[in-house]
């Protein structure tokens, strides 16, 4: 079977000073990353990224301004994904969770709170800094950003994400 890189698109729906994160678990961890998923062939990142919102929370949104983009790439070739981050709007809906295979539930958690939580890709660090910038920066590239885990622990280890956007 050929690999293939997956690519994710996510939004970032600020309201109220909280940022809406969803919780997954996988071979029985939990982590948290912003709404999104994968983008099916033919379909633009908006598309898939609007698509993906309605499905995991409910919520009809409209992608705005590309934010981020990160890369990770497994040292053995296991996986390989691009990870779109852009700015969202909440054009109508109530917040509300299905859960499925993955995803365990939703909720607004306040800014400050992202760089605790295991967070995946690891990006919540990197996120709150843009939110206290108010995404004026340009896009910004993380390059690989592949951690074996998901803990804030792991990141400390090497070279931060923070001293990568200055």
């Amino acid at each position: 079977m050929k690999k293939a890189i997956r690519i994710r698109t996510s939004g970032i729906l600020s309201e109220k000073g909280k940022v809406l994160l969803v919780q997954h678990e996988k071979n029985g961890k939990q982590y948290w990353l912003l709404p999104g998923g994968g983008v099916d062939f033919g379909e633009t990142l908006t598309e898939a990224l609007e698509r993906e919102f309605l499905e995991e929370t409910s919520l009809k949104v409209k992608a705005g301004k590309p934010i981020l983009v990160s890369e990770v790439a497994a040292p053995d070739g296991s996986r390989h994904g691009l990870h779109f981050v852009f700015l969202v709007k909440r054009i109508s809906g109530k917040l509300k969770v299905i859960p499925d295979k993955r995803l365990r539930s939703a909720c607004f958690m306040p800014w400050e709170e992202i760089s605790r939580l295991a967070f995946f890709p690891n990006i919540g660090r990197l996120l709150l800094t843009l939110h206290r910038r108010r995404f004026a920066a340009p896009v910004k590239f993380t390059g690989n950003i592949w951690i074996p885990g998901i803990s804030d622990k792991e990141l400390k280890k090497g070279k931060s994400l923070l001293q990568r956007i200055k």
